[in-house]
C-alpha cells in the first residue's frame, strides 16, 4: 500500500526525455555531474597508479641483486601496468557510454 502511493508520487519522465538538473539553465542533465566524477577518480587513480610505477622501478634499480627486492619490484610493476590498463578499458567505457 505504501510503495504503490510512493511509486505514484515519483515523477515519470517518457522514454527518451532527459531530466534536467533543477534550477539549471543551461539544458544540462543529471549524467553530466556523475561522468564529471567518474572521470576525476579515474584521473586520480592513473596518477596513483603511474606514481606507484615510478616507485616500483626506483626500487628494482637500487634493489642491488637481492632477489625477494627485485620481485617485490616486479609485483609492483606489473600491478600499476594492469592498473592503468583496466583504468585506460574504464575511461573507454564511460565515455562511451555516456555519448550514446
Amino acid at each position: 500500500m505504501i510503495f504503490s502511493k510512493l511509486v505514484q508520487a515519483i515523477p515519470v519522465n517518457p522514454p527518451g526525455e532527459r531530466i534536467e538538473l533543477p534550477g539549471s539553465t543551461t539544458g544540462e542533465t543529471i549524467t553530466a555531474p556523475i561522468v564529471d566524477v567518474i572521470n576525476w577518480g579515474l584521473l586520480v587513480a592513473g596518477g596513483v597508479a603511474v606514481l606507484v610505477l615510478i616507485i616500483s622501478g626506483f626500487f628494482y634499480i637500487t634493489a642491488a641483486g637481492n632477489e625477494k627486492n627485485i620481485e617485490r619490484a616486479k609485483a609492483g610493476i606489473r600491478g600499476a601496468i594492469i592498473g592503468i590498463i583496466i583504468m585506460l578499458l574504464s575511461a573507454i567505457i564511460v565515455n562511451t557510454i555516456n555519448y550514446a
